[in-house]
């Protein structure tokens, strides 16, 4: 057998192989309608539906007896290893105030569930300013080849993977102070977050920014210069501002450690020197935990118009929106959530109607209502659109 049929036969058995990876299976959930709200009740019924597709294929069941005098307590878990991929809805009915779906719904077995992950709308992620928690380790020569500098350097190395939208604004910085981050600056009057503002402002759906912990010159054991670079990267909701996810990243570049006007930051001779190659490995491995994290989370834009029955949102063409896509508009309650210190803990969402794409442009969608809650709680500037 010659190589070239040895890799058909090879891309053939790759492809039976991920074909058996996954298996559709039909589903149903139901949920009660309360309060005539339809579309809440569907987004429950259609999670009730995945879960059991999920648990129908290689479920594990635990079944514990507790045997106690005079009392026997039996208690039964059950735990899907398999994962659910892309689903489609078959049939809906409501009968006494029940809403029914049925979901045709692709499986894929443990091994496949990785790389599951929906990705027909494309997010973008605005970088903001990083801050420097101890300012006095930068030397005077440095403060203009960093400041501002570090947002504009992860959008670059985000677009080299291609997996998201990104734009940066390396003016703001969104923290009380680099020690305090990540918690948010906000006015005594102010209610929507500097993340919510910066994902409204650039038309984006999440937010990262961050905090250099160290970047302090140091001799090393054979008294060269050494440089100890760690950064803490923080990724908000570009809905409210809600902290989703933190990682540090942390390296040591050895040899010239200093930047200067000779390479500076962002040239070609500043990524080949000790501290530019060290440095970029850091942003990278942080671009591609930013998309990891970024690519499989939800999508959300924003109303920015109304006509009647019609909605415009501020997201089109470039972030994967097709005609006769389906989603669901929300609003946010009036009352915020609070702890019991009175502490707010941010806002919860209410449904407001579901709404099909009609209409695509680059940068903006027309979206038309085609279901609303009974009674209608309307559609507002600013309401936000979930993908489905």
């Amino acid at each position: 057998m010659n190589r070239i049929h040895r890799l058909v036969l090879l891309g053939v058995f790759s492809a039976l192989a991920t074909v058996c990876a996954a298996r559709e299976v039909i589903a149903v959930g139901s949920a009660p309608v309360r309060d005539g709200d339809v579309g809440q009740s569907r987004e429950l019924a259609v999670r009730r539906a995945m879960a059991r597709a999920a648990e129908s294929e290689n479920a594990m069941v635990n079944s514990q007896s507790l045997v106690r005098p005079g009392l026997v307590l039996e208690a039964t878990q059950m735990r899907a290893s398999a994962c659910t991929g892309n689903s489609q809805l078959l049939k809906e009915t409501v009968v006494d105030n029940e809403l029914t779906v049925t979901l045709a719904v692709t499986v894929l077995e443990p091994g496949a569930c990785a790389a599951v992950c929906q990705t027909s709308h494309v997010n973008k992620i605005v970088v903001a300013d990083f801050g420097f928690e101890f300012p006095g380790q930068l030397f005077a020569s440095e403060r203009e080849h960093l400041k501002y500098k570090t947002a504009g350097e992860v959008v670059r190395f985000l677009r080299k993977g291609q997996r998201l939208l990104s734009d940066s604004d390396g003016m703001v910085f969104p923290y009380v102070s680099a020690a305090a981050a990540p918690e948010p600056f906000m006015q005594k009057a102010e209610t929507e977050t500097p993340f919510a503002r910066l994902a409204r402002t650039h038309r984006g759906q999440y937010v990262l920014s961050g905090v250099y912990r160290d970047i302090g010159v140091r001799m090393d054991r054979w008294n060269r210069p050494a440089r100890h670079i760690e950064v803490e990267a923080f990724l908000h909701d570009g809905a409210n501002g809600a902290l989703l996810d933190r990682r540090t990243f942390s390296a040591d570049a050895a040899g010239v450690a200093v930047l200067s006007d000779i390479n500076p930051l962002g040239s070609a001779g500043f990524y080949q020197s000790d501290f530019g190659k060290v440095w970029g490995e850091v942003l990278d491995k942080m671009a591609r935990w930013t998309e990891d994290k970024v690519t499989c989370l939800p999508f959300i834009s924003r109303v920015i118009k109304t006509e009647g029955d019609y909605v415009y949102i501020d997201a089109g063409a470039e972030s994967g929106l097709s005609a006769g896509d389906t989603l669901n508009l929300h609003t946010w309650r009036k009352s915020d959530v609070r702890s019991g210190e009175n502490i707010h803990l941010g806002a919860e969402k209410s449904f407001g109607a579901t709404a099909s794409v009609k209409t695509i442009y680059p940068q903006f969608a027309v979206l038309q209502i085609i279901q609303k809650p009974i009674p209608s709680k309307g559609i507002q500037v600013g309401d936000l659109v979930y993908s489905q």
